[in-house]
């Protein structure tokens, strides 16, 4: 009789890596989209104390994830301290109202507001002319 139990049809000889923790992966996207960095830093510290516990991969996710989610965390409080907010918004609503209308220029389409933005005009199945 063999010291070892044979290997038999239905086991796999190979060990499975562990799962990589998904809370870890959306910890990365929202930091690095430096949207919702809240919610970023509170996954990556929830995935960090999963990963200890379970014994999963995703330590460098979730501490990326955590840092990048600080440093968007730094730049809206540093952009709500200086006023970059309230400026960037008016200049967003300004920049929509300007370039919400176009006007005929010689038989083309120009956007109001810009210069060089000439549309040509190109009949389509009915005959009639319109910007594209």
């Amino acid at each position: 009789m063999p010291p070892y139990r044979p290997w038999t049809q239905g086991y796999s000889p190979f060990n499975r890596p562990a799962p990589v923790n998904g809370l870890a992966i959306a910890s990365l996207v929202l930091g690095a989209l430096c949207f919702l960095p809240g919610v970023g830093l509170v996954l990556g510290l929830v995935a960090l104390w999963q990963i200890r516990r379970r014994r999963e991969r995703g330590t460098a996710l979730a501490v990326g994830g955590a840092v990048l989610s600080v440093v968007g965390l730094l730049l809206w409080a540093l952009l709500f301290a200086t006023g970059g907010a309230s400026d960037l918004w008016h200049g967003f609503k300004d920049g929509t109202h300007r370039s919400a209308s176009l006007s005929p220029v010689r038989g083309a389409w120009v956007r109001s507001g810009t210069t060089g933005a000439v549309f040509r005009c190109e009949p389509i199945d009915t005959g009639e002319k319109v910007p594209g």
